[in-house]
């Protein structure tokens, strides 16, 4: 019998591969553990750990996508028995109908929110994935609020899931170039990082940095940092040009490690506006630097980000101008966010997420 982590995606960067990296590397010190992936170089410094390496996805587009899944369905299927234990680390992993025993795990349910936003992959999730989390002996979820959202689009037992939260250790993968960012952004600036995607809510950010800047008279900057969306990023930058704050918002894409690490490191605050998310990594990062964080209220937000956030409607412009205001002018309050947010990344470790897969595999032999 194998315990088999699952990760053949060509990605190499962001969240997803994090996730895998600390996932194989720490529950490998509780039982014997194989990798099924794409990308050996990610696990190859890793001792105890059996990597079976698999071709990458040599289709391109939609359909390349399509046969690209029913290729690694039929080799998996044919690689592994019914006693193996094969961990789907997201649903683009889950085989459908497996002749083995699948754990999927599912961090968000985007694409169901959000179905206009994402027609194709909305589509794979209400016919693929729900094949799958029913052929599945176990889901996995990253949140309670994502636990609501799996047993509400696909119909699944409560005792069918378990929560295990992420760990979280700082531990970023660089993306994007070396730049000088530093020499770029002059003066005090408050922070977002991540996407652009429509439920990021970045377009109300910048409505509500317009207040702030207008009926305020803040000066600091925005500053986002991360991947451009090909259908948001345009009519974001055309905000911005419109309202006049082209100088003073900051759009400067994917950065690496050191830079992000300085924009963190210098921000007067870290602001996350997102209408959904399944955990949320990056309000955790701005705490792990002594930021104060400005959140929105949604989804998981504050079941993450506890008592060591400032919580904002991520619905009303006014209001989120008004929360972020609040927080920049109270001292006080910023240096009470800053020390419950050492305190709050603490609950998360990978070395607890590993127990928590370890329990459930372990109820599952």
């Amino acid at each position: 019998m194998s315990t088999v982590i699952k990760f053949t995606g060509n990605d190499s960067t962001g969240s997803q591969p994090i996730y895998a990296v600390n996932l194989a590397k720490h529950l490998s010190r509780l039982l014997s553990l194989e990798v099924l992936t794409t990308a050996p170089q990610l696990f190859s410094d890793m001792a105890g750990i059996s990597i079976s390496t698999v071709s990458a996805n040599r289709f391109r587009g939609a359909i390349g996508g399509v046969l690209n899944n029913l290729k690694m369905w039929f080799l998996v299927n044919g690689k592994y028995k019914r006693n193996d234990i094969i961990i789907a680390i997201n649903p683009f992993e889950a085989v459908p109908m497996p002749k083995f025993r699948q754990i999927l795990i599912i961090h968000d349910l985007v694409p169901l929110v959000f179905p206009d936003e994402y027609p194709l992959s909305s589509r794979y999730y209400r016919f693929v994935l729900s094949a799958a989390v029913k052929r599945s002996m176990h889901v996995i979820v990253i949140s309670e609020s994502t636990k609501k959202d799996v047993m509400r689009f696909f119909n699944v037992p409560e005792e069918k899931i378990s929560v295990v939260y992420n760990g979280f250790g700082n531990e970023m993968l660089s993306v994007g170039r070396e730049k000088d960012i530093s020499s770029k952004i002059e003066g005090p600036f408050m922070l977002y990082v991540g996407g652009q995607s429509y439920h990021k809510n970045i377009l109300k950010l910048l409505e509500a940095y317009d207040i702030l800047v207008r009926d305020y008279g803040r000066g600091e900057k925005l500053v986002l940092a991360g991947a451009f969306h090909r259908r948001t990023h345009d009519s974001l930058m055309g905000y911005a040009q419109r309202r006049d704050l082209s100088e003073r918002i900051k759009f400067l894409g994917p950065v690496p490690d050191s830079e992000l690490k300085w924009l963190y490191g210098n921000a007067r605050l870290f602001v996350f506006p997102s209408f959904y998310e399944g955990f949320g990594f990056p309000p955790l990062e701005a705490m792990s630097h002594g930021v104060p964080v400005a959140a929105s209220n949604a989804s998981s937000i504050p079941e993450i980000c506890g008592d060591a956030a400032h919580y904002m409607n991520p619905h009303r412009a006014d209001e989120m101008a008004k929360s972020i205001y609040d927080l920049l002018e109270k001292n006080q309050l910023r240096e009470e966010l800053k020390r419950k947010g050492m305190e709050r990344i603490k609950k998360f470790t990978w070395e607890n997420t590993a127990r928590g897969f370890y329990s459930v595999i372990s109820s599952l032999q």
